[in-house]
């Protein structure tokens, strides 16, 4: 996971650049735990980040990027996207399905209860 790195990287020595700011990144990463069979403790990661736009556009791009990265790595994929929209529809969203969970609390495994009780069911 690079990005934290990154964003070290634009306060401490960027941040009089415009915005926003594209930068890319091809790394060595380590796992600082054990890794699982069949994985190496050290990988190479490639990552976009876009910072300084609020704007859903950034969003296409980015994820526009990594597809046609994909493709010319000759990885045939299918992008699925899924939004909850903005605030005012997340929230709507979100006591809409509070709402039906509540109704089959009995249904559901001791972990998603707790959420709900929580006021947590997006998790």
């Amino acid at each position: 996971e690079n990005t934290a790195p990154v964003m070290r990287c634009y306060l401490s020595s960027m941040r009089s650049r415009a915005l926003p700011l594209r930068l890319s990144y091809c790394a060595p990463m380590f796992r600082y735990e054990r890794p699982q069979s069949g994985r190496l403790r050290e990988f190479t990661q490639i990552g976009v980040e876009l910072m300084g736009s609020a704007e859903e556009a950034s969003d296409v791009e980015v994820i526009s990027i990594a597809h046609r990265l994909l493709n010319r790595l000759g990885i045939t994929a299918t992008l699925h996207i899924n939004s909850l929209g903005d605030h005012a529809c997340r929230a709507a969203y979100e006591r809409a399905l509070t709402d039906a969970l509540s109704a089959r609390a009995g249904e559901l495994s001791e972990e998603s209860r707790q959420r709900l009780e929580r006021g947590n069911v997006l998790r």
